[in-house]
């Protein structure tokens, strides 16, 4: 498999307007394809443009007319991207949010993984906001979850204490609430 170009950046000089225009389309390039092929977040693009060498802060660049100017080419990268309309992090952490609730996780291990997957606290709390203003929406995924286990094989086989306390760690670990939980396991049980 090939690896990734790694840039070199000379910082004991400015750059050539030629150098800085090259350098940024391969920014660009890079950046739009992990975000078009595998859904990265600006943060998550920032990261993996530093790992393959350029610049945490502004380079110099040196102008036709005998002046530099200060350019950040990653954040100039990744405001093209959002300008663009090619990387919105608040959709995609709403999509990822909804793919989580689909999969039966709750708001604790949704919030969770959006913040491993490098969102801000203000995205994470927009997505769940957004997937969970349907109050319902997290106990259909509880209650779906939670049927799915009732129904396995090796659930049935337990006593009723057993079954009980089975069913509030699998829920709990899921990121459910515990009053949710508990609130299911009553009606599930009882």
């Amino acid at each position: 498999m090939k690896k990734a170009k790694k840039v070199h950046i000379p910082f004991d000089r400015p750059l050539t307007l030629e150098e800085y225009d090259e350098l940024s389309r391969h920014a660009y390039n890079s950046a739009s394809y992990y975000t078009m092929n595998y859904g990265r977040n600006s943060n998550q693009i920032r990261e993996k443009l530093y790992m393959k060498g350029y610049p945490t802060e502004s380079v110099s660049v040196a102008q036709s007319d005998g002046t530099t100017t200060s350019h950040d080419m990653v954040e100039e990268c990744i405001q093209k991207l959002k300008d663009l309309l090619i990387l919105d992090d608040f959709s995609l952490a709403i999509n990822r949010a909804e793919s989580l609730l689909r999969q039966g996780k709750g708001a604790t291990v949704i919030r969770s993984k959006l913040y491993e997957q490098k969102f801000s606290m203000k995205q994470v709390n927009h997505a769940l906001d957004e997937v969970l203003k349907d109050e319902e929406a997290e106990l259909d995924a509880l209650n779906r979850v939670g049927t799915k286990l009732l129904h396995s094989s090796s659930f049935q086989k337990l006593d009723t204490v057993k079954a009980r306390q089975k069913a509030v760690r699998h829920l709990v670990g899921r990121g459910f609430s515990m009053s949710d939980v508990m609130n299911w396991v009553s009606e599930n049980f009882d």
